[in-house]
């Protein structure tokens, strides 16, 4: 038996794997309660794992979790431990298991941050001083955190009376600007006493406050709160008016309101200066996430106690770890989470892998989150040359004249100097202070170009280096940044040619401080991928926008079914356990919205035309102002694709979809960062681009007319491509993953779209009668095709198919099949394990005429399938039984269903 099989087989004996997970995103509108209410539904579904967004506290109303301020508490929004509990006995009930979303990178920057809240409070005497990542020396902050709110500077804030320290009756003194309201320090509170005797202050009031000060040093946050609780009653009891006398007086002093906020261990700056100066990590560029020194024990600690409570007390069996490419030392934090956890715990990162980039095979993990999946399956489902035609006529309509890889460089660029400068001063001081540039004789300014350079050609997220020598494969990433960099400037060739040197050991005694710039440099590359690429280029480039996709690139839109088998048994070997995902609250568009704009690629004949008829027709809905065209050739071509992808499916104009798709399309044109952005609105632009949506919808009835036809067309080979879909993320390898609600037509938007409220009634009732059928009526199934019936029919078969043979898709081996004929678009497979076989056949290419008719025929198509199986078969979907012996036919295959999936008897 081979080693990796037999080290899949022996996982699968002790690790609690999931069959089938389902997505959900838990918030004060979709509570643990509701979440019980359809845990029966799930499980008829043939879910098997319950795979819940983070649930510790987050900030008050936050509809996603990732923006964490207590990971010991369950957020009293979405329930209560004891209602876990209860939620984990139905679940065990049922035979179904939980995996638990957790972000080890970052918390919120809020006021409800105890933690946080304790350092803006007590500085350096504080258990939490170092929990966060802040650069304390930093040389410009003068021993104090940047707290990035302010609306203006600093100054003018105070002179404008903005700012006010007042005595809340629970919290105690408290400083307030507009919503922020953030703890009083004490060492502010000191300079606070000083005024307050100066205003008479009675000498009760000031030995409550001096007995406050004394206990700053009370380590744990339990007992300083408990101190200040105290002093906290007894001004409530005895000098509550004293207090707000002289808060009166010294609020209306700026000199004596100044003196105190400046005594404190944060210092309150615009909130775009964050932009310029930062000592702070935030996750990207986000002021209001501030990052987490998780590489320290004691941070570590504290963080996972309560997740390593919900595992042992068995109401949580695995975790799927946020953002572990902002970590310091990934490695060194996963055999940590390992040894904590124990070797039974299922284990999964979100990591987003280039379509040629291999998972890292020292973690100690189950696998990703599944996002290099998508691309697998995306591109197989989209044909090449007619992708290719799609291009060639998106440069040409939009007069696009750039490369795709300019793009990306120049926007991560862009990004890293616009919103970034901070981080790279900070690498730059990093490097200075590290002693690095000490023997040689460049100019710092021009090292710090030459970095920004660096950072912004590098090819992936990041590499993983924490010793010497570095792996080869890795330092080709290097290699390839340091090319495209000198190819960008040339002139700082020198300078690039000393920062790769930093990634090879060549300098005696240097090794260890050129690692620790290393591994902190590569904290800031994934940054710029993520935010320079997938938030930026993703809304820029639209040749055929359902590849502009986490893990997939609109530079490379199709791959052949001979590199998807490829893949697929690369991903049998190495990554059997890693999630098969194609929604995720990531992706900028429902898994079926891509399948119908995949479509396009072999419709590209009668789209070019429409569009072009479109072109003119619609001219009167745009304008044009010095040279200007509102909206964009390139906006309008990506309003076309919008539409086309999330049109209702029952072709009727809504307005609520419009209103969603102008909330989409105001998203996409900031992103993109091209004619309108977040903080430099161009607002008679945006307007322009959503009253173009309503007049096309509304006002041109020549539009609608020619748009719904092809939509139809489209739709009658998008569902076809969709069930495709399904069925690979069944039963290829990995574990299927449904995102909640998508098991009907997921044609959202990006997020927050893709958040919107589920229908669970529609969907339990669906179920139920399709359940409710021995046999399941073909006719009715199409009937139904606009509610999504066909998809969750293939979804509940398959997901119970992998529930009752297990083996076959976590231990069993993958196996192409050759398929012979002129039409050879087809997607043959086996899964195999001892004697049992379950076979799959899938379309993936039609052929058309010009104007888009089907003339696809399969009539000269096999599957060869191995010698020595079975040639007893039966249809998983029709449940009727055939002989196969050496060759299937695809004609028969699809003669009833437009899929085929047998299992051997």
């Amino acid at each position: 038996m081979a080693p990796v099989l037999s080290f899949i087989i022996l996982i699968c004996i002790v690790m609690n794997y999931p069959s089938a997970t389902y997505r959900i995103q838990l918030n004060s509108e979709f509570t643990f309660k509701q979440l019980a209410d359809i845990i029966d539904y799930l499980h008829a579904l043939g879910i098997s794992t319950i795979y819940a967004a983070p649930i510790t506290t987050s900030r008050k109303n936050s509809a996603h979790g990732y923006d964490v301020v207590d990971p010991a508490v369950i957020n009293p929004q979405i329930g209560t431990l004891e209602e876990l509990r209860e939620l984990r006995a139905r679940l065990k009930n049922y035979g179904m298991n939980w995996l638990q979303d957790i972000v080890p990178n970052h918390m919120s920057f809020s006021s409800d941050n105890a933690r946080l809240m304790d350092v803006l409070e007590r500085g350096s005497d504080s258990p939490y001083y170092n929990y966060f990542d802040i650069d304390w020396q930093h040389k410009d902050a003068g021993g104090k955190v940047w707290v990035p709110i302010l609306g203006n500077d600093w100054k003018t804030c105070l002179k404008a009376g903005e700012f006010r320290i007042d005595f809340d009756q629970k919290k105690g003194f408290q400083f307030y600007y507009f919503d922020h309201d953030f703890p009083l320090a004490v060492s502010a509170i000191k300079e606070m006493l000083i005024c307050m005797r100066e205003t008479n202050t009675s000498q009760g009031l000031s030995f409550v406050i001096e007995d406050l000060i004394k206990g700053v040093q009370r380590k744990e946050l339990a007992s300083w709160t408990k101190h200040k609780e105290k002093y906290i009653q007894e001004i409530n009891a005895q000098f509550i008016h004293d207090v707000q006398q002289a808060l009166l007086i010294i609020n209306k002093d700026k000199s004596k309101l100044s003196k105190i906020l400046q005594a404190q261990p944060y210092l309150l700056t615009h909130w775009q200066d964050s932009e310029r100066q930062m000592n702070y990590r935030r996750f990207f560029a986000i002021n209001d996430l501030i990052c987490l020194r998780i590489e320290d024990k004691n941070v570590f600690e504290d963080y996972h106690t309560f997740f390593h409570f919900l595992y042992k007390e068995d109401l949580i069996q695995g975790v799927r770890l946020d953002h572990i490419d902002g970590l310091c030392h990934p490695l060194e934090y996963l055999k940590r989470l390992r040894k904590k956890m124990g070797d039974d715990c299922y284990v999964i990162v979100e990591k987003i892998l280039e379509y040629n980039e291999d998972l890292a095979s020292d973690w100690d993990i189950q696998g990703t989150s599944g996002y290099e999946f998508l691309s697998f399956s995306n591109r197989v489902l989209t044909d090449q040359e007619g992708a290719e035609k799609l291009r060639q006529f998106y440069h040409a309509f939009t007069l696009w004249n750039s490369s795709y890889d300019e793009l990306v460089f120049q926007n991560k660029h862009n990004f890293l100097y616009s919103q970034m400068l901070g981080e790279l001063d900070n690498l730059m001081d990093l490097l200075l202070s590290l002693g690095l540039t000490e023997q040689i004789t460049l100019e710092q300014k021009r090292i710090k170009k030459a970095l920004g350079l660096f950072m912004s050609a590098f090819p992936i997220y990041r590499i993983y280096p924490f010793v010497f020598p570095i792996a080869n494969e890795a330092m080709q990433f290097v290699s390839k940044a340091f090319e495209v960099a000198c190819y960008q400037d040339h002139t700082y060739k020198p300078e690039l040619t000393f920062i790769r040197s930093l990634f090879q050991e060549d300098q005696p005694g240097k090794s260890e401080n050129k690692m620790k710039f290393i591994m902190r440099l590569m904290q800031f590359t994934g940054p710029l991928a993520a935010k320079g690429v997938e938030d930026t280029a993703f809304y820029v480039y639209n040749p055929l926008i359902s590849h502009n996709e986490v893990g997939d690139s609109p530079q490379e839109l199709a791959s052949t079914v001979g590199e998807f088998h490829e893949k697929m048994r690369s991903r049998q070997l190495n990554n059997p356990f890693s999630l098969n995902g194609s929604s995720t609250h990531d992706t900028k568009r429902g898994e079926d919205a891509r399948a119908r704009l995949n479509v396009l690629s072999h419709l590209h004949h009668e789209w070019e035309g429409l569009v072009m008829q479109w072109y003119d027709e619609n001219k009167k809905y745009t304008q044009t102002i010095n040279n200007r065209r509102y909206p964009s050739l390139n906006d309008e071509y990506y309003i076309y694709q919008s539409l086309l992808g999330s049109f209702p499916e029952n072709g009727k104009i809504e307005d609520l979809f419009i209103e969603r798709t102008k909330q989409f399309m105001l998203k996409a044109l900031r992103e993109a960062k091209v004619e309108t952005t977040y903080t430099k609105n161009d607002e008679r632009y945006e307007s322009s681009c959503l009253d173009f949506i309503s007049a096309i919808l509304f006002s041109s009835h020549s539009f609608y007319n020619s748009f719904l036809p092809f939509l139809e067309k489209v739709n009658r080979y998008a569902s076809i491509y969709s069930l495709v879909q399904t069925v690979i993320k069944t039963t290829a390898p990995g574990i299927p993953d449904i995102y909640q609600g998508s098991e009907l037509w997921e044609l959202s938007y990006v997020d927050p779209d893709n958040r919107r409220k589920v229908d669970y009634g529609f969907r339990k009732n669906l179920l139920k009668e399709i359940k409710d059928q021995q046999v399941i009526d073909l006719s009715w199934l199409k009937s139904k095709r606009s509610e999504g019936a066909e998809k969750l029919f293939v979804t509940t078969k398959l997901l119970h198919l992998r529930k009752s043979k297990p083996d076959i898709f976590i231990k069993g081996t993958y196996i192409p099949l050759e398929v012979t004929g002129a039409h050879g678009r087809c997607i043959a497979y086996l899964r195999s394990h001892e004697n049992e076989h379950v076979l799959v056949l899938l379309p993936v290419g039609f052929d058309v005429n010009e104007k888009g008719d089907y003339t696809t025929t399969w009539q000269d198509v096999f599957a060869r399938l191995p010698e020595g199986l079975t040639s007893h078969w039966k249809n998983v979907f029709t449940e009727s039984e055939k002989q196969i012996a050496e060759t299937i036919s695809i004609a028969n295959a699809f003669k009833e269903f437009p899929i085929g999936v047998y299992i051997s008897i």
